[in-house]
């Protein structure tokens, strides 16, 4: 991430919402995490059953009919694969990413956004300081 403005500092952001704010600032697009399922979504992080009968954990695009190699994971979805299912997806304006499980989730995705927004802090401070 690369921000043309002055970011907030990352250690002041207090709660999901605002954190996801700031995140969304940066990068620019419109993410919304939900766990209501009723929702239109674009990317759905959640579990399937095999045809064998075992669960997985999925990571899946709106328009994927079938999950597939890279977007099944056994022992849990990463903030990181999700991150990056937004980035890959190409949203131009608004990005809704359904959580089976958001509550337990959230604390990941809230560490992962703090870290990406303390490197773009931190790299906004080091072009903006003066040597």
């Amino acid at each position: 991430m690369e921000t043309k403005f002055k970011p907030k500092e990352p250690n002041t952001l207090v709660g999901f919402e605002n954190i996801l704010a700031e995140y969304n600032e940066i990068t620019g697009i419109n993410t919304v995490f939900t766990d209501d399922y009723m929702m239109r979504w674009d990317i759905y992080v959640g579990t399937e059953t095999t045809a064998d009968g075992y669960e997985v954990n999925v990571i899946q695009h709106e328009n994927d009919s079938i999950v597939i190699g890279d977007h099944v994971y056994y022992y849990g979805v990463d903030p990181y694969a999700v991150f990056n299912a937004i980035q890959d997806g190409s949203y131009y304006d608004k990005c809704i990413v359904y959580v089976e499980d958001l509550d337990a989730m959230m604390p990941e995705l809230e560490d992962y956004m703090l870290e990406e927004l303390n490197a773009n802090y931190m790299n906004w401070l080091d072009e903006n300081t003066e040597s």
